[in-house]
């Protein structure tokens, strides 16, 4: 339960702090994906945890939603919050406790994932906040550089999405500074460097003494979308991550 990138801390910070701390970062994520078309009724969602920023009321035009995550609390969790929504809509919900990357041994192995989509070559994929919690995962700290990480490294994880329409929302930075509160879109996804303007406040960090710490979740560039977007995820009184989203809507290019 207590697992690093969820489990039983984050559902009680979820409980303690998503309103009104989230709502922000919430309204945000609803309004990017209204803007993802894809041409299927049926999602896979990986990492939805218990939907606590899940923007669920924009995905109401899947009939049938495969959830995987390994947390063994999300699925309780998520149908106290969402169950009944659902079957208002008639959904289906599918779930599956599942760690997507990584082996019983701690190490990568995508089999899992390339096998479970081909299973099912019609649904649509959404990665929901758990990319760049990855590498707390991984006993590897430089995961997103290893030269053979299987079908999850940079290249091939978007090699394996090319044919079929997936979402991701995601970390980037995350650390102890306040972030102003802006909102970034891009046709490319922006370095490192060109997000630490718009969103620190460099002059009240100089006089507050502050060091320019932020912790990289090893997410850039990982995915080439159909334009990108950013903004903030106040995720506790002094913990600010700056988020990047992007999708591909139709299957790519063989």
């Amino acid at each position: 339960m207590l697992i690093p990138a969820g489990g039983l801390v984050y559902h009680l910070r979820a409980l303690r702090y998503s309103s009104p701390l989230w709502q922000e970062f919430r309204d945000h994520l609803r309004t990017w994906i209204r803007d993802w078309h894809p041409k299927t009724d049926a999602l896979i969602v990986v990492g939805p945890s218990g939907g606590h920023t899940l923007p669920i009321s924009e995905l109401g035009h899947f009939r049938e939603i495969i959830a995987l995550d390994i947390d063994p609390l999300a699925g309780w969790v998520f149908r106290i919050r969402h169950l009944e929504l659902l079957r208002q809509r008639r959904q289906k919900l599918i779930w599956r406790r599942k760690d997507v990357f990584f082996n019983s041994h701690g190490e990568w192995d995508g089999s899992f994932l390339k096998s479970f989509l081909s299973a099912h070559p019609q649904h649509a994929i959404l990665f929901a906040n758990v990319l760049g919690q990855l590498g707390l995962q991984s006993s590897n700290s430089d995961f997103a550089s290893a030269p053979d990480l299987g079908p999850h490294s940079k290249d091939s994880l978007q090699s394996l999405l090319k044919s079929r329409a997936w979402a991701s929302y995601h970390d980037r930075l995350s650390g102890e500074i306040p972030l102003r509160s802006v909102s970034l879109r891009s046709p490319h996804s922006l370095s490192n460097s060109d997000l630490l303007d718009p969103f620190v406040d460099r002059d009240q960090l100089e006089t507050s003494g502050a060091p320019l710490e932020m912790t990289d979740h090893l997410t850039e560039n990982w995915l080439k979308g159909e334009g990108f977007s950013y903004f903030r995820w106040q995720l506790l009184p002094h913990q600010w991550h700056i988020i990047e989203a992007t999708f591909q809507s139709d299957a790519g290019p063989p």
